[in-house]
This record gives C-alpha cells, sequence and structure tokens, in this order.
C-alpha cells in the first residue's frame, strides 16, 4: 500500500521536458531517497509495518526535496544563461565597489 502511494505521489514529478533524460535523473534521485531512507530507518532500528511506512516517508521526503534542489539549480543555470550579460554587469559592478572600497579604506588614516 505504502509503494502505490508513493508511486501515485512521484510520478507527475518532472524535471526535464524530455522524457528520457527525466526517467535517468529521477532513477539516480529515487536510488539516493532510498538509501536516505534506509540508512535512517536502519540507524532507528525500527521494523515491521511502521518501520515501512516511516521508510516510505522518508523517502517521498528525502525524494521531493532532492527534485525541489535540482529544479532550483536547472532554474537558476537557466536564468544566468538567460541574462548572462545583465549579470556579468552586475557581477563587474559589485567587484568595482569593492576595489574601491577597498582602495579608499587603505588610504584613511586614523
Amino acid at each position: 500500500m505504502n509503494k502505490i502511494l508513493f508511486e501515485l505521489l512521484t510520478s507527475p514529478l518532472t524535471i526535464f521536458d524530455n522524457y528520457f533524460a527525466n526517467y535517468i535523473i529521477m532513477f539516480f534521485l529515487g536510488g539516493i531517497a532510498f538509501k536516505i531512507a534506509f540508512k535512517v530507518v536502519g540507524d532507528i532500528g525500527v521494523r515491521g509495518e511502521f518501520g515501512s511506512f516511516l521508510h516510505w516517508t522518508i523517502r517521498a521526503i528525502a525524494l521531493f526535496l532532492l527534485w525541489f534542489g535540482c529544479c532550483t539549480i536547472i532554474y537558476l543555470i537557466k536564468f544566468i544563461i538567460r541574462y548572462r550579460l545583465f549579470i556579468s554587469i552586475i557581477f563587474l559592478v559589485i567587484i568595482t565597489l569593492y576595489l574601491v572600497v577597498k582602495h579608499i579604506n587603505k588610504r584613511i588614516t586614523y
């Protein structure tokens, strides 16, 4: 029962529009989530029906967090690529201001 609920919750999760790439990434994320859940439940030492429920709950939460992290990283990379000129200008202005303030503080004598 827990696996069916897990599959229903995680089947609509997508990272890419490409189905093949999405299955590959979700395969690895699912493996990582499994190892996390297996380790946590094993360290706690819970067995039986409650251990199974705890395992599937931790696995679902870990998968959702890993999925969200991957989606966030991909979104940030797309954002940086799309607005690279704007981000480069902001980055250069921040570095220039830092160097100017550092130079001014070095010249000031107390």
